[in-house]
């Protein structure tokens, strides 16, 4: 037994440290070492190797990602999950966890299903980067049970509550009204709109600039206006800027965007029935009942086929009626208070088809 923890521990160390071990080895058998002492020497060696502490291992996963140049969002977030996780395993080292305790940490407590995928996704990422230093010969991670999760019907806005929600910015707070209709005509993500600046909005062209800084998936999209957001984009509004401080560039988001955004909400009376990323959800229903083009409505958003099919298409709104391309007309035939053209138009379309 001793030779084969030996042996599956040697083989997951990096390949320098192979030769090194091998060398030794040699060189303590040419010297008359018995060659059990050798081999227990070897596997003491070995475990030593191994037995990183897992608060250790997280630091240097982490710098990893982030020298692999990861997002600061996704790093804060592993850093939460990881932490959460060493935390339940104080003075452990990476080689003593196995599936079983990572699957009890899991189910812990009331995480959505979703939630615990998520968790598990990011233990895997730590155990893969231990793997790969030789700090433990296998990843845990392969003996947990997959976890599947059962997605229900995506939450929209109904054509009555987006153009509510417009009216109501456009009364107490204009200046939120571009950024409100880049998410709920153009789909935008808004992770994305957090980082987009005002010279990326080419409205000459009728297009978004989602350059690779910005974009979720670090690559470029450039995103169709649709006709109606064009007079919502003319107002003057607030975009994120970017400003130089001690010779350096820095980034600085919308202020107060949350407390904005909350308040519209609220005096719309929509905060508390609000869906999750109902906006950006929205924007895609419609545009795909509209155009009845997935592959066109999956490259506007960046995203793939499957994931716009899975998470973006909602079939009813949420009084009921079926997202048809009627429906969809009229969502994207909301416009400013006096800006009456674009709905005219849809009217009279609608009314000949």
């Amino acid at each position: 037994m001793q030779m084969t923890n030996a042996e599956s521990s040697f083989r997951a160390l990096h390949k320098s440290t192979q030769n090194s071990l091998l060398s030794l080895h040699y060189g303590l058998v040419e010297r008359g070492v018995a060659h059990g002492r050798v081999l227990g020497m070897v596997d003491r060696i070995l475990r030593r190797s191994r037995g990183v502490k897992l608060a250790d291992a997280i630091e240097r996963c982490i710098e990893s990602k982030r020298t692999a140049r990861c997002r600061a969002r996704y790093l804060k977030q592993l850093r939460h999950i990881l932490g959460k996780f060493r935390d339940a395993h104080p003075n452990r080292t990476v080689d003593q966890i196995d599936g079983a305790e990572i699957e009890k940490w899991l189910h812990r407590g009331k995480y959505a299903t979703q939630s615990s995928r998520s968790h598990l996704s990011d233990i895997r990422t730590l155990f893969s980067y231990c793997v790969r230093q030789g700090w433990c010969p296998t990843n845990p991670c392969c003996k947990v049970e997959p976890i599947r999760v059962v997605r229900g019907v995506p939450g929209i806005l109904s054509p009555d509550d987006a153009a509510r929600l417009m009216r109501v910015a456009h009364e107490h707070d204009p200046r939120l009204c571009a950024h409100l209709a880049l998410s709920l005509f153009c789909g935008i993500r808004p992770e994305e709109l957090d980082k987009l600046t005002a010279d990326k909005v080419l409205l000459e062209q009728r297009l978004v600039d989602v350059d690779a800084t910005v974009a979720k998936t670090a690559r470029r999209r450039l995103v169709a206006i649709p006709e109606n957001a064009v007079p919502w984009l003319q107002l003057e509004g607030d975009y994120a800027e970017v400003r130089s401080y001690r010779g350096k560039r820095h980034l600085r988001g919308i202020r107060n965007l949350k407390k904005r955004f909350d308040r519209i909400r609220r005096l719309a009376g929509l905060y508390e029935s609000w869906p999750h990323d109902a906006m950006r959800h929205s924007a895609a229903s419609y545009l795909y009942a509209l155009k009845e083009d997935a592959g066109y409505v999956a490259k506007q958003l960046g995203n793939s086929v499957n994931i716009l099919l899975t998470h973006y298409n909602a079939t009813k709104t949420p009084d009921g009626r079926v997202v048809t391309s009627g429906v969809a007309q009229q969502y994207f035939a909301i416009n400013p208070p006096g800006d009456r053209c674009v709905a005219e138009r849809a009217f009279v379309e609608q009314a000949n088809a």
